[in-house]
């Protein structure tokens, strides 16, 4: 379970909790020797978690919120450890919706050349 103070998130976003609470650490992806590829949760997720994902990404979308969450993310009125955490796993939300809308940037390509 992930651990976000709630109370430090302003109360107009607190409609994300089910889905951050989920789906707990979104944004590290880990490197499956099976496949050789890191594989992002989105991959992984049970039907449970993917229809809470699928929820909040509908209610983000509904509500108009997209934006005056990021700028949030990106300004918090509070510096703490707690509120940044909280960023962390709300933008680990947002990164979750733009994967199901496929617009997922490959962090790993074996095909990189680095010259």
């Amino acid at each position: 379970m992930t651990v976000v103070r709630w109370d430090r998130v302003p109360s107009e976003f607190h409609y994300l909790r089910d889905a951050v609470e989920a789906c707990g650490e979104t944004r590290v992806t880990l490197f499956d020797p099976t496949v050789r590829r890191h594989v992002p949760l989105i991959e992984t997720a049970s039907e449970e978690q993917l229809d809470f994902i699928r929820s909040a990404k509908d209610q983000v979308e509904r509500r108009e919120d997209r934006l005056q969450i990021e700028k949030w993310c990106e300004n918090p009125a509070q510096k703490r450890p707690s509120v940044r955490t909280a960023i962390w796993h709300i933008q680990g939300m947002l990164f979750l919706f733009d994967q199901l809308d496929g617009h997922q940037l490959e962090v790993f390509d074996e095909d990189f050349d680095d010259d």
